[in-house]
């Protein structure tokens, strides 16, 4: 798979899956699951790095009614 494509699925899940109980925090995404979540973007990242080296992370924050998505 090349770099990225997983971004794909995990973008899929994330707007099909109810996230409510993380409003209020990031959720980091991979594999089509939540794999972290909390409310330090710079730290969730550096988490997803080390746990999934190599990947690009998908990092959305989770709100009532909307979400906003960071993709590094």
């Amino acid at each position: 798979m090349a770099p990225g494509n997983h971004l794909d699925d995990d973008y899929e899940y994330f707007i099909r899956t109810d996230l409510s109980e993380y409003a209020g925090r990031y959720v980091a995404i991979h594999d089509r699951k939540v794999q972290a979540s909390g409310t330090d973007l710079r730290e969730l990242y550096e988490l997803m790095r080390k746990r999934f080296p190599g990947i690009i992370p998908f990092i959305a924050e989770v709100h009532t009614g909307q979400a906003e998505c960071f993709s590094f």
